[in-house]
C-alpha cells in the first residue's frame, strides 16, 4: 500500500459545502392548481441592494434570493397571513426579509439575529409550507415523516418552538390545510 497517495488532510468544510451542495436543486412550492406559491422574483439588483442596505442585511454566494418587502410578497395560504395580523406581525423583520426567500427556494442559510427579531419564524413557516407541499404531493399516513426537523439547543427553547408551529397550525387545520 502506497501512504504517499492518501490525502490524510481534513477537508476544508467552505469547499466541502460547496461541492456537496453544487448539485442541491432549489424546492418550487406548488398549489393544489399547479401554479407557484412562491417564485424567488426577478429584482432589480438596485432595488434589491437598497432594501438589503435599509435593514442592515449582509449576504454571501451566488444567486441569492431577492429580499421581501412585506409578508405577501411570499404568498403565504391566507390563515398563515391572518395569524401574523393577529400576532401584531404586519412587517417582516430584517432576518425575515432575507431568510424567507432563501429557505423557501430551498436554500442553505446561516441567520445571525438578535433575540427576539423573529428568527424563528424564519425557519417554522418554511417548514409548514415544505409539509403542505409533501401532502398536496403524496398524501402523508399516520406514522410517516418526519417531513422535518428542528433541533433547539434546550427543553425550554424546543417548548416555545413548538407552541410557534402550533399557533400557525390550527388555523390551517381550521382552514382544511
Amino acid at each position: 500500500m502506497n501512504l504517499k497517495n492518501l490525502n490524510l488532510q481534513k477537508p476544508n468544510p467552505v469547499s466541502l459545502s460547496k461541492r456537496l451542495s453544487s448539485n442541491v436543486t432549489n424546492l418550487k412550492l406548488v398549489r393544489r392548481d399547479g401554479s407557484r406559491r412562491f417564485q424567488s422574483g426577478e429584482c432589480p439588483h438596485k432595488e434589491c441592494d437598497a432594501i438589503r442596505k435599509q435593514w442592515h442585511i449582509i449576504v454571501d454566494g451566488e444567486k441569492n434570493s431577492p429580499p421581501i418587502k412585506n409578508f405577501k410578497d411570499v404568498r403565504f395560504p391566507e390563515p398563515i397571513l391572518k395569524m401574523l395580523k393577529a400576532k401584531g406581525i404586519v412587517q417582516p423583520t430584517p432576518i425575515q426579509v432575507q431568510g424567507l426567500p432563501v429557505i423557501l427556494t430551498g436554500r442553505d442559510m446561516t441567520g445571525i439575529a438578535f433575540t427576539g427579531s423573529g428568527k424563528t419564524l424564519v425557519f417554522v413557516l418554511p417548514l409548514i409550507m415544505i409539509a403542505l407541499q409533501e401532502e398536496i404531493m403524496m398524501p402523508i399516513m399516520p406514522g410517516e415523516g418526519p417531513v422535518g426537523l428542528i433541533v433547539c439547543p434546550s427543553r425550554e427553547l424546543a417548548r416555545q418552538t413548538y407552541e410557534v408551529v402550533e399557533q400557525f397550525l390550527i388555523p390551517m387545520r381550521e382552514a382544511g390545510y
